[in-house]
């Protein structure tokens, strides 16, 4: 059968020219853009049912449309493997078939996605509670040396860094003073 009229076929899922791509688990894992998802499976579906209607005799266009045959190219999707003639029955099995497997891959890059997200958040809080905790230390600590420092007697200062520093500079004599 003659299939040159296949590269004059429009759709938007065909390209004309070859191209390299993210497939299409890959970019829905990454960006978890539902919607992207819903378009792309109603253009599969669009593209099986515009061949399903070019027949010759017994026989109708389809394409065995599965997860590795979709690439994303500027964030567009493009089929990237051939159309072929089947007999007008199996046209209702492939599109079956490809709707299963696609919607499999949208559903577990989707639960993916999300799955990798919220680790990403609980990474964010644990470090973010580690930060917490640090910023705590630290400010009790300087406490502490302000304390000490108005313990030795350093009235005249008027900011908690002026006590700081004279402290610093003094802190040899509380371990004297202990000793004593």
């Amino acid at each position: 059968m003659d299939t040159n009229f296949i590269k004059d076929f429009d759709h938007p899922l065909i390209s004309k020219t070859k191209l390299d791509g993210e497939s299409l688990e890959s970019y829905v894992q990454k960006t978890g853009d539902i919607d992207f998802a819903y378009e792309v499976l109603g253009s599969i579906n669009d593209l099986l049912y515009q061949l399903s209607k070019v027949k010759s005799d017994d026989l109708r266009l389809s394409a065995k449309i599965n997860s590795k045959n979709i690439l994303i190219t500027n964030d567009k999707p493009y089929y990237i493997d051939q159309i072929e003639w089947v007999h007008s029955y199996e046209v209702f099995k492939i599109i079956m078939s490809a709707n299963v497997d696609i919607c499999n891959l949208l559903h577990t890059s989707l639960l993916s996605y999300e799955s990798l997200n919220w680790k990403a958040a609980a990474y964010d809080e644990h470090h973010a509670a580690i930060y917490a905790q640090h910023y705590l230390d630290v400010h009790k600590k300087n406490e502490e040396i302000f304390e000490k420092g108005v313990r030795h007697g350093f009235w005249n200062v008027k900011t908690k860094e002026e006590i700081k520093e004279k402290y610093e500079k003094y802190k040899h004599l509380e371990d004297w003073y202990e000793k004593l």
